[in-house]
């Protein structure tokens, strides 16, 4: 049964800031498997029909994601792979000892860029030996800042900053963000192992079909995938129920307007997307409401 009288916060401008803060109910939204609850790490709730939800801990703020698993015929399919920690390693470990194995993964879906989001998909495209399969304007940031001169970048973050007006602690603290990358570069998702898709197109998986929907502004190309026939849509950063995605200005937008990209997007999810579907989003429980959702980030 759905839940009701759930509890809904205020717009937060950053996901990283305060994720769990409630303020006035706000009946418009439903928790069908309540406000607060999650599955344990490692064993995964079907959320709808071959649609299983993987719950996984992130040593940040931000203190876990939720990751889905698709079933494809005798397969599967996972839509996002959780951050690079041993932490989220673990659960991976879990699911293929005790639900599936790595080897009946056809492929490995990622909505964007984030690190939290594509963070273990080298991995599991080695472990389960498939594809990634992503935007390409995702792929080409993600490559982008992976490939590029981090001095230059810092130089440039720290132009940025002073003409904005910071003070030196905000300085140090933005600029912070784009040191060295310490990884190894075999951690990282490689061209030859990735796909690309754009708006519209559509995964037949276990023969339903999932429409990508894209959304901006949180991130260049963001992936939704929607089944119409489960009436479900996996929302990625671009739905959530109580917070709002991180938009920010960087180096790399600071000739856009990336909120009105975000808030455009969300005008298209209410438009696109039935009221009563079932929004999967990447932190925080499943919920119904996403006309309702829009509306409140909107205005």
């Amino acid at each position: 049964m759905p839940y009701n009288g759930a509890q809904i916060d205020v717009l937060s401008t950053n996901v990283l800031t305060h994720p769990d803060t409630e303020f006035a109910p706000r009946p418009e939204l439903d928790y069908p498997f309540k406000l607060g609850w999650h599955p344990q790490p490692g064993q995964p709730f079907e959320v709808a029909d071959g649609v299983f939800w993987v719950r996984v801990p992130m040593p940040i703020a931000l203190d876990h994601i939720n990751l889905w698993l698709l079933r494809d015929g005798d397969g599967w399919v996972i839509v996002d792979s959780g951050f690079d920690a041993p932490m989220c390693k673990e659960v991976w470990e879990t699911v293929f000892r005790e639900f599936c194995s790595p080897e009946d993964v056809h492929r490995i879906i990622v909505t964007h860029f984030h690190p939290d989001h594509i963070g273990l998909a080298s991995w599991l495209a080695a472990k389960c030996d498939c594809r990634v399969w992503m935007t390409r304007g995702e792929f080409e940031h993600y490559r982008q800042m992976l490939e590029r001169d981090s001095e230059q970048h810092i130089e440039e973050a720290l132009e940025l900053v002073t003409e904005m007006g910071f003070d030196q602690y905000y300085k140090d603290l933005y600029v912070g963000f784009f040191g060295d990358d310490d990884k190894p570069p075999e951690t990282r998702v490689q061209r030859e192992v990735v796909e690309h898709f754009t708006e519209q197109d559509t995964f037949s998986i276990d023969g339903h079909q999932w429409r990508v929907v894209m959304g901006n502004g949180h991130s260049p190309e963001h992936a939704c995938l929607l089944c119409e026939d489960k009436n479900v849509l996996i929302s990625g950063d671009q739905a959530l129920p109580r917070i709002s995605s991180n938009v920010s200005v960087y180096v790399s937008n600071k000739n856009q307007d990336p909120l009105a990209d975000w808030l455009a997007s969300c005008d298209k999810l209410k438009r696109e997307v039935a009221p009563d579907t079932l929004v999967l989003p990447s932190h925080q429980e499943p919920f119904v409401g996403i006309v309702a959702r829009m509306e409140q980030l909107i205005y």
